[in-house]
């Protein structure tokens, strides 16, 4: 399944985002390898700035693109407006950023909530819905269903 919403300047910049939306877990003490739900009140609350934060700490960096900033500010946000740390809704979230979002879903659910990577593609679908759209929900399951082929 193609999502048709990319082009040669955005993929590098799309690939990079990707890779350091989280930059700011390596720069707090949270222990974020464990559900959200563990998390307490004020564990809770700083996760929910890391987003912030991380894009704080490059945004004065002349080498990083406007757009890498972005992704790694708002690659928490989802469609529903329930995503942090603006509460963004879909029409006000870029769509590549909304699949580096989905990407981190994913991983978040597979590695610290510990969803089974054969029901990784299922769990996607079913919890998804509503925070992505239906279109990068269906490439990302598409993905995992590849991914973790037994």
């Amino acid at each position: 399944m193609r999502l048709d919403i990319l082009d040669s300047k955005t993929l590098p910049l799309l690939g990079l985002g990707a890779l350091i939306h989280d930059f700011d877990h390596f720069h707090n003490d949270l222990n974020i390898a464990r559900p959200v739900s563990s998390f307490s009140k004020e564990e809770l609350i700083k996760y929910r700035q890391h987003p912030t934060q991380g894009a704080a700490a490059v945004a004065d960096k002349a080498h990083f693109d406007p757009f890498v900033i972005q992704i790694i500010a708002e690659h928490e946000e989802t469609d529903d407006g329930q995503g942090f740390p603006k509460g963004l809704v879909e029409t006000k979230i870029d769509r590549l950023i909304t699949l580096v979002g989905c990407a981190n879903y994913a991983d978040r659910l597979l590695t610290f909530e510990k969803v089974d990577k054969n029901e990784l593609s299922k769990a996607i679908m079913i919890k998804g819905v509503g925070k992505y759209p239906l279109n990068i929900l269906k490439a990302m399951s598409q993905i995992l269903l590849t991914e973790f082929k037994t």
